[in-house]
């Protein structure tokens, strides 16, 4: 890993009250002993709890905001999404992180129509009302690609914490977008996998037959899952919003993807933290201005 990813997996680590729920001891002398007495075992249950999400509750709030809009429900590939759907134009659409859902995004629904813009929001694989159990960043990326199909294309994607991951690997892999905007993005997946290891204690050998069965699931290798990898591309202008009190994602991912993106800007916020960034409306609003620099000719003037 790079300094700066490494800086980042330090901090990850020294904030691991906050970023995760501690695990019990005995849970985690528990997972030491399954791995000692049926590391088969103990390699898949690893392996699904990495790829296993919680799912979001849906805030009435937020759930007020989807009722506006028009549900559908498509089978992107091998997967069933719900997606929402507002208003006319040039199309932006909003990715929500890790254990998210559509209605996160909310708040920037209303903005973007007032700009002009149609607005698609959806529920990745296992994740708010779209079915499955496990997924993972390099399934949402290619989801988001057959979606972006589907739609006729796509001007902009609006995106936060693992979405801006899938974000920067769809458009690696091919998906033309004209801008992004990036919430509080990754620069690094390994980081996280190596704090998830050592969040539940594992050994060295769990740890690395965990990654290799990861990989194996989602056929990807891991030394490619950074940005300065996914940047390699002709890249999309980007805009990066990242908070200084970040304990989920901390900022210095945020710098590592305004490095290794050419021509990427960086604005840092104090005091959002790593949801409340997704409310705030000075974000919002700096958001919308950034996506508008470049109007499609679709356009309506």
């Amino acid at each position: 890993m790079s300094s700066i990813a490494s800086a980042a997996a330090s901090s990850l680590k020294s904030t691991n009250g906050r970023s995760y729920m501690k695990v019990p001891r005995p849970v985690t002398l528990g997972f030491r002993g399954l791995a000692a007495l049926l590391p088969g075992p103990a390699e898949r249950l690893a392996s699904w709890m990495f790829c296993h999400p919680h799912r979001a509750p849906l805030h009435a709030r937020d759930k007020a905001v989807l009722e506006t809009g028009e549900r559908a429900r498509l089978r992107i590939g091998n997967h069933d999404v719900v997606t929402w759907t507002w208003g006319d134009g040039p199309t932006v659409l909003l990715h929500h992180g890790w254990g998210g859902r559509a209605s996160q995004m909310a708040a920037f629904v209303d903005p973007l129509l007032r700009a002009g813009y149609r607005v698609v929001a959806y529920d990745a694989p296992a994740h708010g009302g779209s079915p499955g159990q496990t997924t993972g960043v390099p399934v949402f990326a290619q989801v988001l690609r057959g979606l972006a199909d589907r739609l006729g294309g796509v001007h902009a994607i609006v995106a936060h914490s693992a979405g801006c991951a899938a974000t920067m690997l769809a458009i690696r892999q091919g998906l033309s977008v004209d801008r992004a905007v990036l919430l509080a993005p990754p620069a690094d997946m390994r980081v996280f996998l190596a704090v998830f290891a050592d969040h539940f204690a594992m050994n060295r050998r769990l740890r690395n037959a965990m990654t290799r069965r990861i990989a194996a699931w989602f056929d990807i290798d891991w030394a490619e899952m950074h940005a300065g990898h996914w940047a390699q591309r002709e890249q999309p202008p980007l805009l990066v919003l990242h908070d200084r009190d970040d304990s989920t994602v901390p900022w210095s991912h945020g710098h590592a993807v305004r490095q290794a993106w050419k021509g990427a800007e960086l604005v840092t916020t104090d005091g959002l933290g790593h949801q409340r960034i997704r409310r705030d409306p000075e974000v919002i609003e700096r958001a919308v201005a950034f996506l508008e620099r470049t109007a499609p000719e679709t356009r309506p003037q």
